[in-house]
């Protein structure tokens, strides 16, 4: 049986299996920014395919969220000591600028931000095979709360891509790249995956290499 979302493709091309944090580096320019956009345009080209719950997608705006909050009260601290600074100096057209600098600083990455993320979302969704969640997803989700040390947040994405994981080809070679170093890389969870014959790499730039090895 030939599944809804499966691509007509090589049996043997590569699964990645991917969660949030892939879409983070290449939002917030991280250290394997660079290696993600290889993966990515790697399955632009159609040498490799990706495979990502569509609970990553929602959550990424969250955290973009909290970035955009979080520069929102630096600005508003440092702007409240170049005032106090102004009132105590009589050199003010320096500080003046500094302020003006600065704020134009935050405004301009955060609209960046923004803009990247939305394309990036766009190029995901149009070439990834996202994963909905399902009843069978929130039961599994639920199980992992009690089973595995993991946020809820990575429980979910857990539950999905071990759902897809248990749906693709035996064969075909099969790895879940992540970051996540303190949640995924539990001894619990690597069993959880290697049930299914999906290996996990904790690093984006190892997962290129593999993908180059064939």
């Amino acid at each position: 049986m030939v599944l809804s979302w499966l691509p007509q493709r090589d049996r043997m091309l590569m699964d990645l299996l991917l969660e949030t944090n892939f879409l983070l580096e290449l939002v917030f320019k991280q250290e394997q920014a660079a290696a993600c956009e290889m993966l990515l345009q790697a399955a632009e080209q159609g040498k490799v395919v990706l495979h990502l719950p569509a609970f990553s997608l929602m959550e990424q705006l969250y955290r973009l969220a909290g970035a955009t909050k979080e520069r929102r009260d630096l600005q508003a601290k440092v702007q409240q000591v170049l005032t106090q600074a102004q009132r105590e100096t009589v050199v003010k057209d320096p500080l003046s600028k500094l302020e003006r600098d600065f704020t134009t600083l935050l405004e301009v990455g955060s609209q960046q931000q923004q803009e990247r993320l939305l394309d990036l979302s766009q190029r995901v969704s149009s070439v990834a095979q996202l994963i909905p969640l399902t009843a069978g997803i929130w039961a599994q989700t639920a199980r992992l709360t009690e089973e595995v040390e993991l946020t809820l947040s990575d429980c979910v994405v857990c539950a999905s891509l071990l759902e897809r994981a248990a749906e693709l080809i035996p064969l075909a070679p099969k790895l879940f790249v992540t970051r996540d170093k303190k949640g995924f890389q539990q001894q619990a969870v690597r069993q959880l995956f290697e049930e299914h014959g999906c290996e996990i790499i904790l690093n984006f730039q190892h997962a290129v290499q593999r993908l180059r090895m064939g």
